[in-house]
């Protein structure tokens, strides 16, 4: 307010805004065995915390759905919250950047929607599908444009009798 003509206030209020925008950038797994913890490795600024909400979806792995983006739409009609957690982060006190570990419970096996939803804006959600499985497909290209592939237990790599592939 001491300077309000000054001709470059606007830059210093787009620098401050720059400085104490929150941000949150968060990387995980999609895919989970039962009863292993899912790491959320989170780089966060400016923001005291996160809430994570596990989704359970409706549907059948082989579902084409499944491979389009999440929307309200998507949760509204093929899944059901199954549980919410929030993680509190501790703010540096410098505004840089922070990066931090956060270990989750997985759910039972199934397919589940990821939500994000940071506390400085519930706007930036962010969504992303975790398959919670015991099975993991191994495959080789052989001559010809052909294929060998195998499902095995995906801790013990022993082969699942009687897998089926779709394809």
């Amino acid at each position: 307010q001491r300077y309000p003509k000054y001709p470059r206030v606007n830059a210093l209020k787009r620098l401050q805004e720059e400085i104490l925008r929150p941000e949150l950038s968060i990387t995980t797994d999609t895919a989970v065995y039962p009863g292993d913890t899912l790491s959320l490795n989170v780089t966060h600024a400016n923001l005291n915390g996160f809430t994570v909400h596990y989704y359970k979806v409706n549907l059948p792995a082989t579902s084409p759905v499944l491979q389009k983006p999440i929307d309200d739409d998507f949760y509204k009609r093929y899944t059901q919250r199954i549980h919410s957690k929030h993680i509190d982060l501790a703010r540096p006190s410098d505004y840089f950047q922070k990066d931090t570990v956060y270990k989750l419970t997985t759910p039972e096996e199934g397919i589940y929607a990821v939500q994000i939803v940071p506390d400085a804006n519930s706007s930036q959600k962010v969504s992303q599908l975790l398959t919670v499985t015991r099975l993991k497909l191994l495959s080789r290209s052989l001559a010809k444009k052909e294929f060998e592939a195998i499902v095995v237990d995906a801790r013990s790599g022993q082969p699942v009798n009687d897998a089926t592939i779709h394809m």
